[in-house]
């Protein structure tokens, strides 16, 4: 396309600017967004008001290097004493928000209701304050499975479908390397060591699939770590050196 003489190429760029503007005022109007969790009427497409988004429980430092567990403000260490412990065969644990307050009612809302708006706004926030945690060598993207039983239920995976809008953010593939062989009771009631006994021959690796050298392992919520880690195994032993956990977000046990 030849170039425009510069008057033209100005009323060009207004004209631009002024239908963009009145698109979306005009889409505003005919289909009004609301805050997902206060129900707010926003002006599109904004998912959150400012206020319920400045309530979101964000996971700043100090948090542990490895599980990403936050950390009290006057502990002088890197490391979390339950991490010290035990040898996890994750590489490290990333989220981006406590679950609890606005952050749970989101999730459940894209658990529950497949809430595309939700779950873009999770893949940016992860894009933008986790993902870049890891190592630029990672060259997958691996959602944990649902059993197919359960998948056919909900009729989606939150995991699958939040992996693809991270993968269109990062350019890093998702890889559908992992599947679920067995239906296991909900992890929600379970003690920690209940939850790993859950989890016993669970996962299996899938069929003809190529095996990258690092990953990215992606769920919804971590608590224990019971799913993320029975994953990373199935996933260490096939010849991934290095298995990195990215949820968005972090239930934090009362003790």
């Amino acid at each position: 396309m030849r170039n425009l003489p510069p008057y033209l190429s100005r009323l060009h760029s207004h004209f631009d600017r002024a239908y963009s503007t009145f698109r979306t005022s005009l889409l505003s109007l005919c289909f009004p967004s609301q805050c997902i969790c206060c129900g707010e009427l926003q002006k599109y497409p904004n998912v959150l008001c400012e206020s319920c988004r400045n309530r979101l429980p964000r996971i700043l430092e100090p948090y542990c290097g490895l599980c990403g567990s936050p950390l009290p403000l006057s502990w002088q260490v890197k490391i979390c004493p339950d991490c010290r412990m035990r040898r996890p065969r994750l590489t490290r644990i990333r989220s981006t928000f406590l679950y609890e307050e606005a952050a749970m009612q989101m999730i459940h809302e894209v658990k529950f209701s497949r809430c595309a708006r939700s779950l873009r706004f999770f893949a940016e926030e992860l894009y933008v304050h986790a993902l870049h945690d890891f190592p630029r060598s990672v060259s997958a993207i691996v959602p944990v499975p649902l059993h197919r039983s359960r998948e056919w239920e909900r009729t989606f995976n939150q995991s699958a479908l939040l992996a693809d809008h991270l993968s269109a953010l990062s350019g890093i593939p998702v890889k559908l390397l992992l599947r679920r062989i067995k239906r296991t009771r909900p992890q929600t009631s379970l003690s920690g060591h209940a939850r790993r006994r859950n989890l016993e021959g669970v996962f299996r690796l899938s069929q003809n699939v190529l095996i990258p050298r690092s990953v990215v392992l992606l769920d919804d919520v971590v608590t224990t770590g019971a799913t993320l880690e029975a994953c990373a195994a199935v996933l260490r032993s096939a010849g991934v050196r290095k298995v990195y956990g990215l949820t968005i977000a972090r239930a934090v046990l009362k003790t």
